[in-house]
């Protein structure tokens, strides 16, 4: 049953459990999400500023239309971790160590995000601005990052088999090599 919460209703979060619920046009800014549930759970038009996510559970979760900035969702629990974003802004956040098999970001914009030791096999980066976001020591096989922009993923740090890229924006890999490309 999908309901919205009423946005003049405070929430206190730690350790709570919500399933099937829209968060819609809500500003969290240093809420503690510490060790919250949320099962197949949607954030709407939101924005998450320094939001604590230590231990927390998404399982199903899609953030559509968001700002985040510096969340750390590199303390989430791994088990059935499963979460989307979607035309979202995610600026100095910490992605580490997720592991997000078919994870989507598409259309989205990462600033300053890091990605060290994550699972994104079969990602979905379409379309998605990846400026100054380092990926190392990262799986992205069978990754899609056509018409994604502005990356530099060095190819010797990370896993890119079956990886897909578009040109002019794949040569974005050769960044680290030291070499010239003359049109």
């Amino acid at each position: 049953m999908k309901y919205q919460l009423d946005t003049s209703v405070e929430i206190i979060f730690p350790d709570k459990t919500f399933s099937s619920t829209l968060f819609e046009k809500r500003v969290f800014s240093n809420v503690d999400f510490s060790r919250v549930e949320l099962f197949e759970c949607k954030f709407s038009k939101c924005e998450f500023n320094l939001a604590n996510l230590r231990d927390a559970m998404l399982r199903d979760v899609v953030f559509e239309d968001c700002k985040l900035v510096g969340a750390d969702f590199s303390h989430l629990r791994q088990q059935f971790l499963e979460m989307r974003f979607e035309n979202c802004v995610l600026d100095t956040c910490n992605l580490s160590g997720l592991k997000l098999r078919r994870a989507s970001f598409a259309k989205s914009t990462l600033r300053d995000v890091r990605c060290v030791g994550c699972e994104f096999v079969e990602a979905n980066f379409q379309e998605t601005d990846l400026e100054r976001t380092l990926f190392r020591d990262c799986h992205l096989e069978r990754a899609d990052f056509t018409r994604a922009r502005n990356y530099s993923i060095d190819p010797t740090s990370n896993r890119l088999v079956g990886a897909s890229f578009s040109f002019p924006e794949a040569m974005g890999l050769l960044q680290g090599f030291g070499v010239r490309i003359v049109m």
